[in-house]
């Protein structure tokens, strides 16, 4: 089954949203957030085109359906909306779940 995605990574200065077409279910999308630590700036550094090129890295290499967007391109094929940023020298996540209109997860 499609489980698709937008993943919007911002910082105070920028924002990028990524559109994940398939297999974008929260435990794997959060293993890709992890990995993507590996490559992106050392925190405490966060960059969100840094960050996001990290993640998109990441998301490729697992052969996923991955690609830039605008921010309001694609919101109503989604099934989950990613927000990723950083707060008090921390990487924060909080995943939304379009379909039942409730969070699922804050923090990291």
């Amino acid at each position: 089954m499609s489980t698709r995605a937008i993943i919007s990574i911002f910082d105070k200065l920028d924002g990028f949203n990524i559109f994940v077409n398939w297999d974008a279910w929260p435990e794997r999308i959060m293993s890709s957030i992890e990995k993507a630590t590996e490559f992106a700036w050392e925190f405490p550094r966060f960059q969100a085109g840094d960050f996001a090129t990290a993640l998109i890295k990441v998301l490729k290499i697992k052969a996923w359906w991955v690609f830039l967007i605008s921010a309001t391109e694609k919101i109503f094929e989604a099934d989950y909306f990613y927000q990723i940023y950083e707060e008090n020298w921390n990487l924060k996540i909080k995943i939304t779940d379009l379909n039942l209109k409730q969070i699922l997860h804050r923090g990291l």
